[in-house]
């Protein structure tokens, strides 16, 4: 159509190129719509863009409007508290309330520990049957098995029938008592350490192969067992466990108020606040401030 009217205008005389001219002419209006195409694309996809940073914006702005309407988000706490070796705070929780605390370390938590008589060496036999371990809190020869906790077994046979094979039974159920062999110069020695606290004490008891449990003499897997009837007997012999160390809870005074626990990391005495014990000091005072730090 184009072509036609630009000839018959122009006329075959004129001296212009008009085929070419029309070419040209014609490929521009097949063109334009494309490129009006192309800049309406374009655009969009800018305004795509724009609103991506937008929303991403506004996504920052919310966290930081939504922080600021919870009271962690505002304030942050701040603590001071007198230099002690004997007690250090380790742990500030959002959760802790504002306020004064006093606190003074009467004692430490300890743990129970008991050795064997000694041995020749780290594989000689100690004997085959089942150990049970109880556990609880001793009072002189009285003892008194914790309600919460649950009593555990390991098994000597014929495939770890040695001082080595018991350390590793023990340490291997996992129950809560860890087990060395110590060279103490002269032989070697079974150390058994329960968890620290009074009712995580350690009660003993052997049931030897081949015979009913005796607990009572002085040879095989009975010199491992530890009973309130061994306590009791005055003719217990060295061949059996001596407690080096009698467990014990860790006392201390906060505010005035007298409190123990097992363990000598506290975290459940003032709520947010982990405190580590290190060293008896009765009668010194360590005073924790907390406050909202704006």
């Amino acid at each position: 159509m184009i072509e036609n009217n630009i000839i018959q205008s122009l006329g075959a005389g004129s001296g212009i190129d008009t085929r070419n001219l029309v070419t040209q002419l014609t490929a521009i209006e097949r063109s334009a719509p494309q490129a009006r195409i192309d800049t309406k694309t374009e655009l969009r996809e800018t305004q795509i863009s724009d609103f991506g940073k937008i929303k991403s914006a506004l996504s920052t702005f919310q966290s930081s409007v939504k922080a600021l309407t919870q009271r962690e988000g505002l304030f942050s706490k701040g603590a001071s508290f007198t230099e002690s070796d004997a007690l250090i705070p380790t742990d500030l929780g959002t959760d802790i309330k504002a306020g004064t605390y006093k606190f003074e370390v009467t004692a430490l938590a300890q743990s129970q520990s008991l050795s064997s008589a000694e041995f020749t060496s780290e594989d000689e036999a100690v004997g085959e049957g089942v150990l049970t371990f109880d556990f609880g809190q001793w009072s002189g020869a009285s003892f008194t098995p914790d309600a919460d906790a649950t009593s555990a077994t390991i098994t000597i046979d014929s495939s770890n029938n040695s001082l080595k094979g018991m350390r590793d039974a023990i340490n291997d159920a996992d129950m809560g008592v860890t087990a060395s062999i110590i060279n103490n110069g002269s032989g070697f020695v079974l150390l058994m350490t329960a968890e620290s606290g009074s009712k995580n004490q350690l009660h003993i008891s052997a049931a030897e192969t081949g015979g009913a449990p005796t607990n009572n003499d002085d040879s095989g897997l009975s010199r491992f067992a530890y009973t309130s009837e061994l306590l009791a007997d005055p003719m217990v012999t060295p061949s059996r466990l001596t407690q080096q160390q009698a467990g014990a809870d860790a006392t201390l005074i906060v505010n005035g108020l007298p409190i123990n626990r097992s363990s000598n990391s506290v975290d459940d005495v003032v709520e947010g606040l982990t405190l580590d014990l290190l060293k008896e000091s009765p009668g010194e005072i360590i005073t924790v401030t907390v406050s909202d730090d704006v």
